[in-house]
């Protein structure tokens, strides 16, 4: 009877209008909208009421009629919103191949930070290492290039698109060592490796080189591809000056510290001037000669194939060593 005589009052009050609460819930979610004062759990709590809205819905053919209103059911995900073209965010093209740049990054200090972002996405480092290291670039070498690709507006930077460093190599005074060779992640596949490779060739070759030198764990295939074939390891210089010519950094790991001789005393002018004169004993007689020689091992390193190699680095994972003639 109660709430009869509230929908009737209801009623009264606004004739051909009917009030219905419609569960649109603040998470988005699915409901079915229920009379007012019908719910099935009786009154409502304040919680319960912040999560409902009052809606109101009018007949416009019969407003003095009441009728039985079927359930309505409104959803979030059937919503669809259109926005304004101009407005969207335009995806950043593709660099163009032809485009592209290499200069060294002491030329470009303003990408250092770009550039070290770059490098330990693939190799992850103390950032201060990684601007260190790399703000040790130099025209003398260790050098490190940047492939650059011109950024569409003119007052924005150039974005980095790749990274390699080169080192002179010990005792091969026409050779340089590749090193930290990466291409940006979303980039990979699309000839920007390559591109990167023959810009370093072309670098070295005009400054005089005639061999690259590099190692890789996993990229066989790729630097074959490229012309590289299997060699033997190198050692690469970390540093060098224009003080101390490349003639005498070579020359210290081949001269070993050399001391004056010095002749010990015979143990047998010592044992014949202490022992007693006595008859000599006869020599003993020589050893017999083996009957099967084993076979010596062959010089230099054991060779490696495409599938296996016996140079490994510290944490044990195979290491290749490459090189090609420019």
């Amino acid at each position: 009877m109660r709430k009869q005589a509230h929908t009737g009052r209801a009623a009264a009050a606004q004739p051909g209008r009917h009030r219905k609460w419609c569960a649109a819930g603040r998470d988005g979610c699915s409901a079915t909208a229920a009379p007012l004062g019908a719910s099935a759990g009786g009154r409502r709590s304040p919680r319960q009421r912040a999560r409902y809205r009052f809606v109101r819905i009018v007949d416009a053919e019969h407003p003095g009629v009441r009728r039985q209103h079927p359930e309505v059911t409104l959803r979030s995900n059937l919503a669809k919103l259109t926005l304004d073209p101009a407005r969207q965010p335009e995806e950043t093209p593709a660099p163009n191949l032809a485009e592209l740049t290499l200069e060294p990054v002491h030329c470009r200090p303003e990408l250092l930070d770009a550039c070290a972002d770059l490098i330990n996405e693939q190799w992850p480092r103390s950032r201060a290492s990684r601007l260190h290291s790399l703000g040790q670039s130099s025209d003398a070498f260790p050098l490190c290039l940047m492939l650059l690709s011109p950024c569409p507006t003119p007052e924005a930077a150039p974005i980095v698109v790749g990274h390699a460093r080169l080192s002179r190599v010990l005792d091969r005074p026409q050779s340089l060592l590749v090193e930290t060779v990466v291409v940006a992640r979303a980039l990979r596949g699309r000839g920007f490796g390559r591109r990167l490779m023959e810009g370093l060739e072309a670098f070295a070759h005009a400054r005089g080189f005639r061999r690259l030198h590099l190692t890789t764990h996993d990229q066989l295939h790729f630097y074959a591809h490229l012309g590289y074939q299997l060699g033997e390891p190198v050692q690469g210089l970390v540093f060098t000056s224009r003080r101390l010519p490349t003639t005498l950094l070579n020359a210290f790991p081949r001269v070993p510290f050399s001391r004056p001789p010095v002749k010990a005393p015979s143990l047998t002018a010592q044992a014949a001037l202490r022992a007693p004169k006595e008859p000599s004993l006869p020599p003993p007689p020589p050893l017999p000669e083996p009957l099967t020689a084993l076979p010596r091992p062959p010089a230099g390193p054991p060779p490696q194939s495409l599938l296996e190699t016996q140079y490994h680095d510290l944490r044990g994972c195979p290491v290749f060593w490459m090189e090609k003639d420019i």
